[in-house]
């Protein structure tokens, strides 16, 4: 897959690394690369693109009423169309996400209120409260590929020593979800999970004064939001209407949103740290990726996967995105990291779900299971020429 945008020589991580140290390089300074205009909240569009995501939605609902499965030689069509629907609709949702996203890091509009409502409408009924993704999503950012904090991924990421140690739960957890396709299935769910009782379950992410109230209002309105599409549905249809037109896309939507959030961060050779070695510009930019998708599909999404200016200045709205990382590339190539999504480049990443010291002894390296497992499993296309 790939889309059509000029092609780059991906730099590896390390290299990136490399350069910015000897050249003093900060976050501030590649922020001066991207032009003024793309930090500014254009009210039209924030509100067209609710409401063509919206549209896009209910035609892709509109489209799984069209197929009706029957038992007989039909469904030799018919499963794989619904399929087919059932994809469209799951990544329709997580364009709608995506605007909550924005929402939530004040980027959709000025006024606070506004992103606070469209936010709770946006990611309630996709089973997120809004303040509870909020307060996560943004010390993601803050920590990004710190180990122990970072609560995306490298909070739970271990050395093969603190592997072998580990009991058969935390084993589990490692081997299934950052080894196999199982963590990008419910690694959303499990999220959610500890996004709601999030003081007790990431203990690690500090809540302000008044925090407590906006977490209870959003997992409120989530469960009330989610549990009246559900009655209503079953109610219309029973519970394949249920299944059919909600929880399999929303389902879809979760799984696709945690890939995203996983190829953002993580690929064969990407790099962790510990908190003295951790700075922002090694979290932001050197651990951060734009991972490439055909077009259409990326347009479906509203650009997040052009991740890296998102990092650098989160409250870029989604529609300046390519503006900002094309100002990147063309002015300081060196630091934009752009990959090109295949399967091969998650098998890869899957292949390598441990860490390993690095011979400089300030970051950590991926790491397979066994060390005959690197060799098997090169990075091969993680720093590929980006489509």
């Amino acid at each position: 897959m790939g889309s059509k945008s000029t092609p780059h020589a991906a730099p590896p991580p390390t290299v990136v690394d490399e350069r910015a140290r000897a050249a003093g390089t900060t976050i501030g300074d590649l922020r001066e690369l991207i032009p003024k205009a793309c930090f500014a909240i254009e009210p039209r569009k924030s509100w067209s693109a609710l409401a063509v995501g919206v549209v896009r939605l209910v035609f892709s609902l509109f489209v799984l009423t069209l197929v009706q499965p029957v038992w007989g030689p039909s469904l030799l069509w018919q499963i794989p169309a619904l399929l087919g629907a059932w994809l469209f609709a799951g990544w329709c949702y997580t364009g709608i996400f995506v605007l909550g996203h924005d929402c939530a890091h004040m980027a959709f509009s000025e006024r606070r209120w506004v992103n606070e409502v469209v936010g709770h409408i946006c990611l309630s009924p996709e089973f997120t409260g809004f303040h509870n993704w909020r307060i996560w999503h943004n010390y993601h950012h803050a920590k990004t590929q710190l180990r122990t904090q970072d609560p995306d991924w490298a909070e739970k990421m271990m050395t093969r020593a603190e592997y072998d140690a580990a009991p058969l739960g935390d084993k589990s957890h490692v081997r299934l979800g950052f080894g196999t396709p199982l963590g990008l299935l419910v690694g959303f769910w499990v999220g959610m999970f500890r996004r709601t009782f999030m003081k007790t379950l990431a203990p690690q992410i500090p809540l302000a004064r008044g925090a407590a109230r906006e977490l209870f209002l959003s997992s409120t309105l989530m469960i009330l939001s989610s549990a009246a599409i559900s009655v209503l549905l079953y109610r219309a249809g029973g519970a394949w209407m249920l299944v059919k037109y909600y929880y399999v896309p929303t389902f879809i939507a979760a799984a696709h949103g945690a890939m995203l959030t996983y190829l953002h961060h993580t690929s064969a050779d990407a790099m962790v740290f510990d908190k003295a070695d951790w700075t922002p510009f090694r979290g932001q930019v050197v651990s951060t990726f734009n991972v490439r998708f055909p077009r259409w599909i990326e347009a479906l999404w509203f650009d997040i996967n052009i991740h890296l200016p998102h990092h650098l200045a989160p409250r870029i709205p989604w529609y300046h995105l390519r503006e900002a990382a094309e100002a990147i590339k063309a002015q300081n190539p060196d630091w934009y990291q752009e990959r090109r999504f295949s399967f091969g480049y998650l098998r890869a990443s899957w292949a390598r779900p441990l860490l390993a010291r690095a011979a400089s002894g300030d970051h950590y390296a991926m790491a397979a299971f066994q060390p005959a497992g690197e060799r098997a499993a090169s990075p091969e296309g993680a720093a590929t020429t980006a489509p």
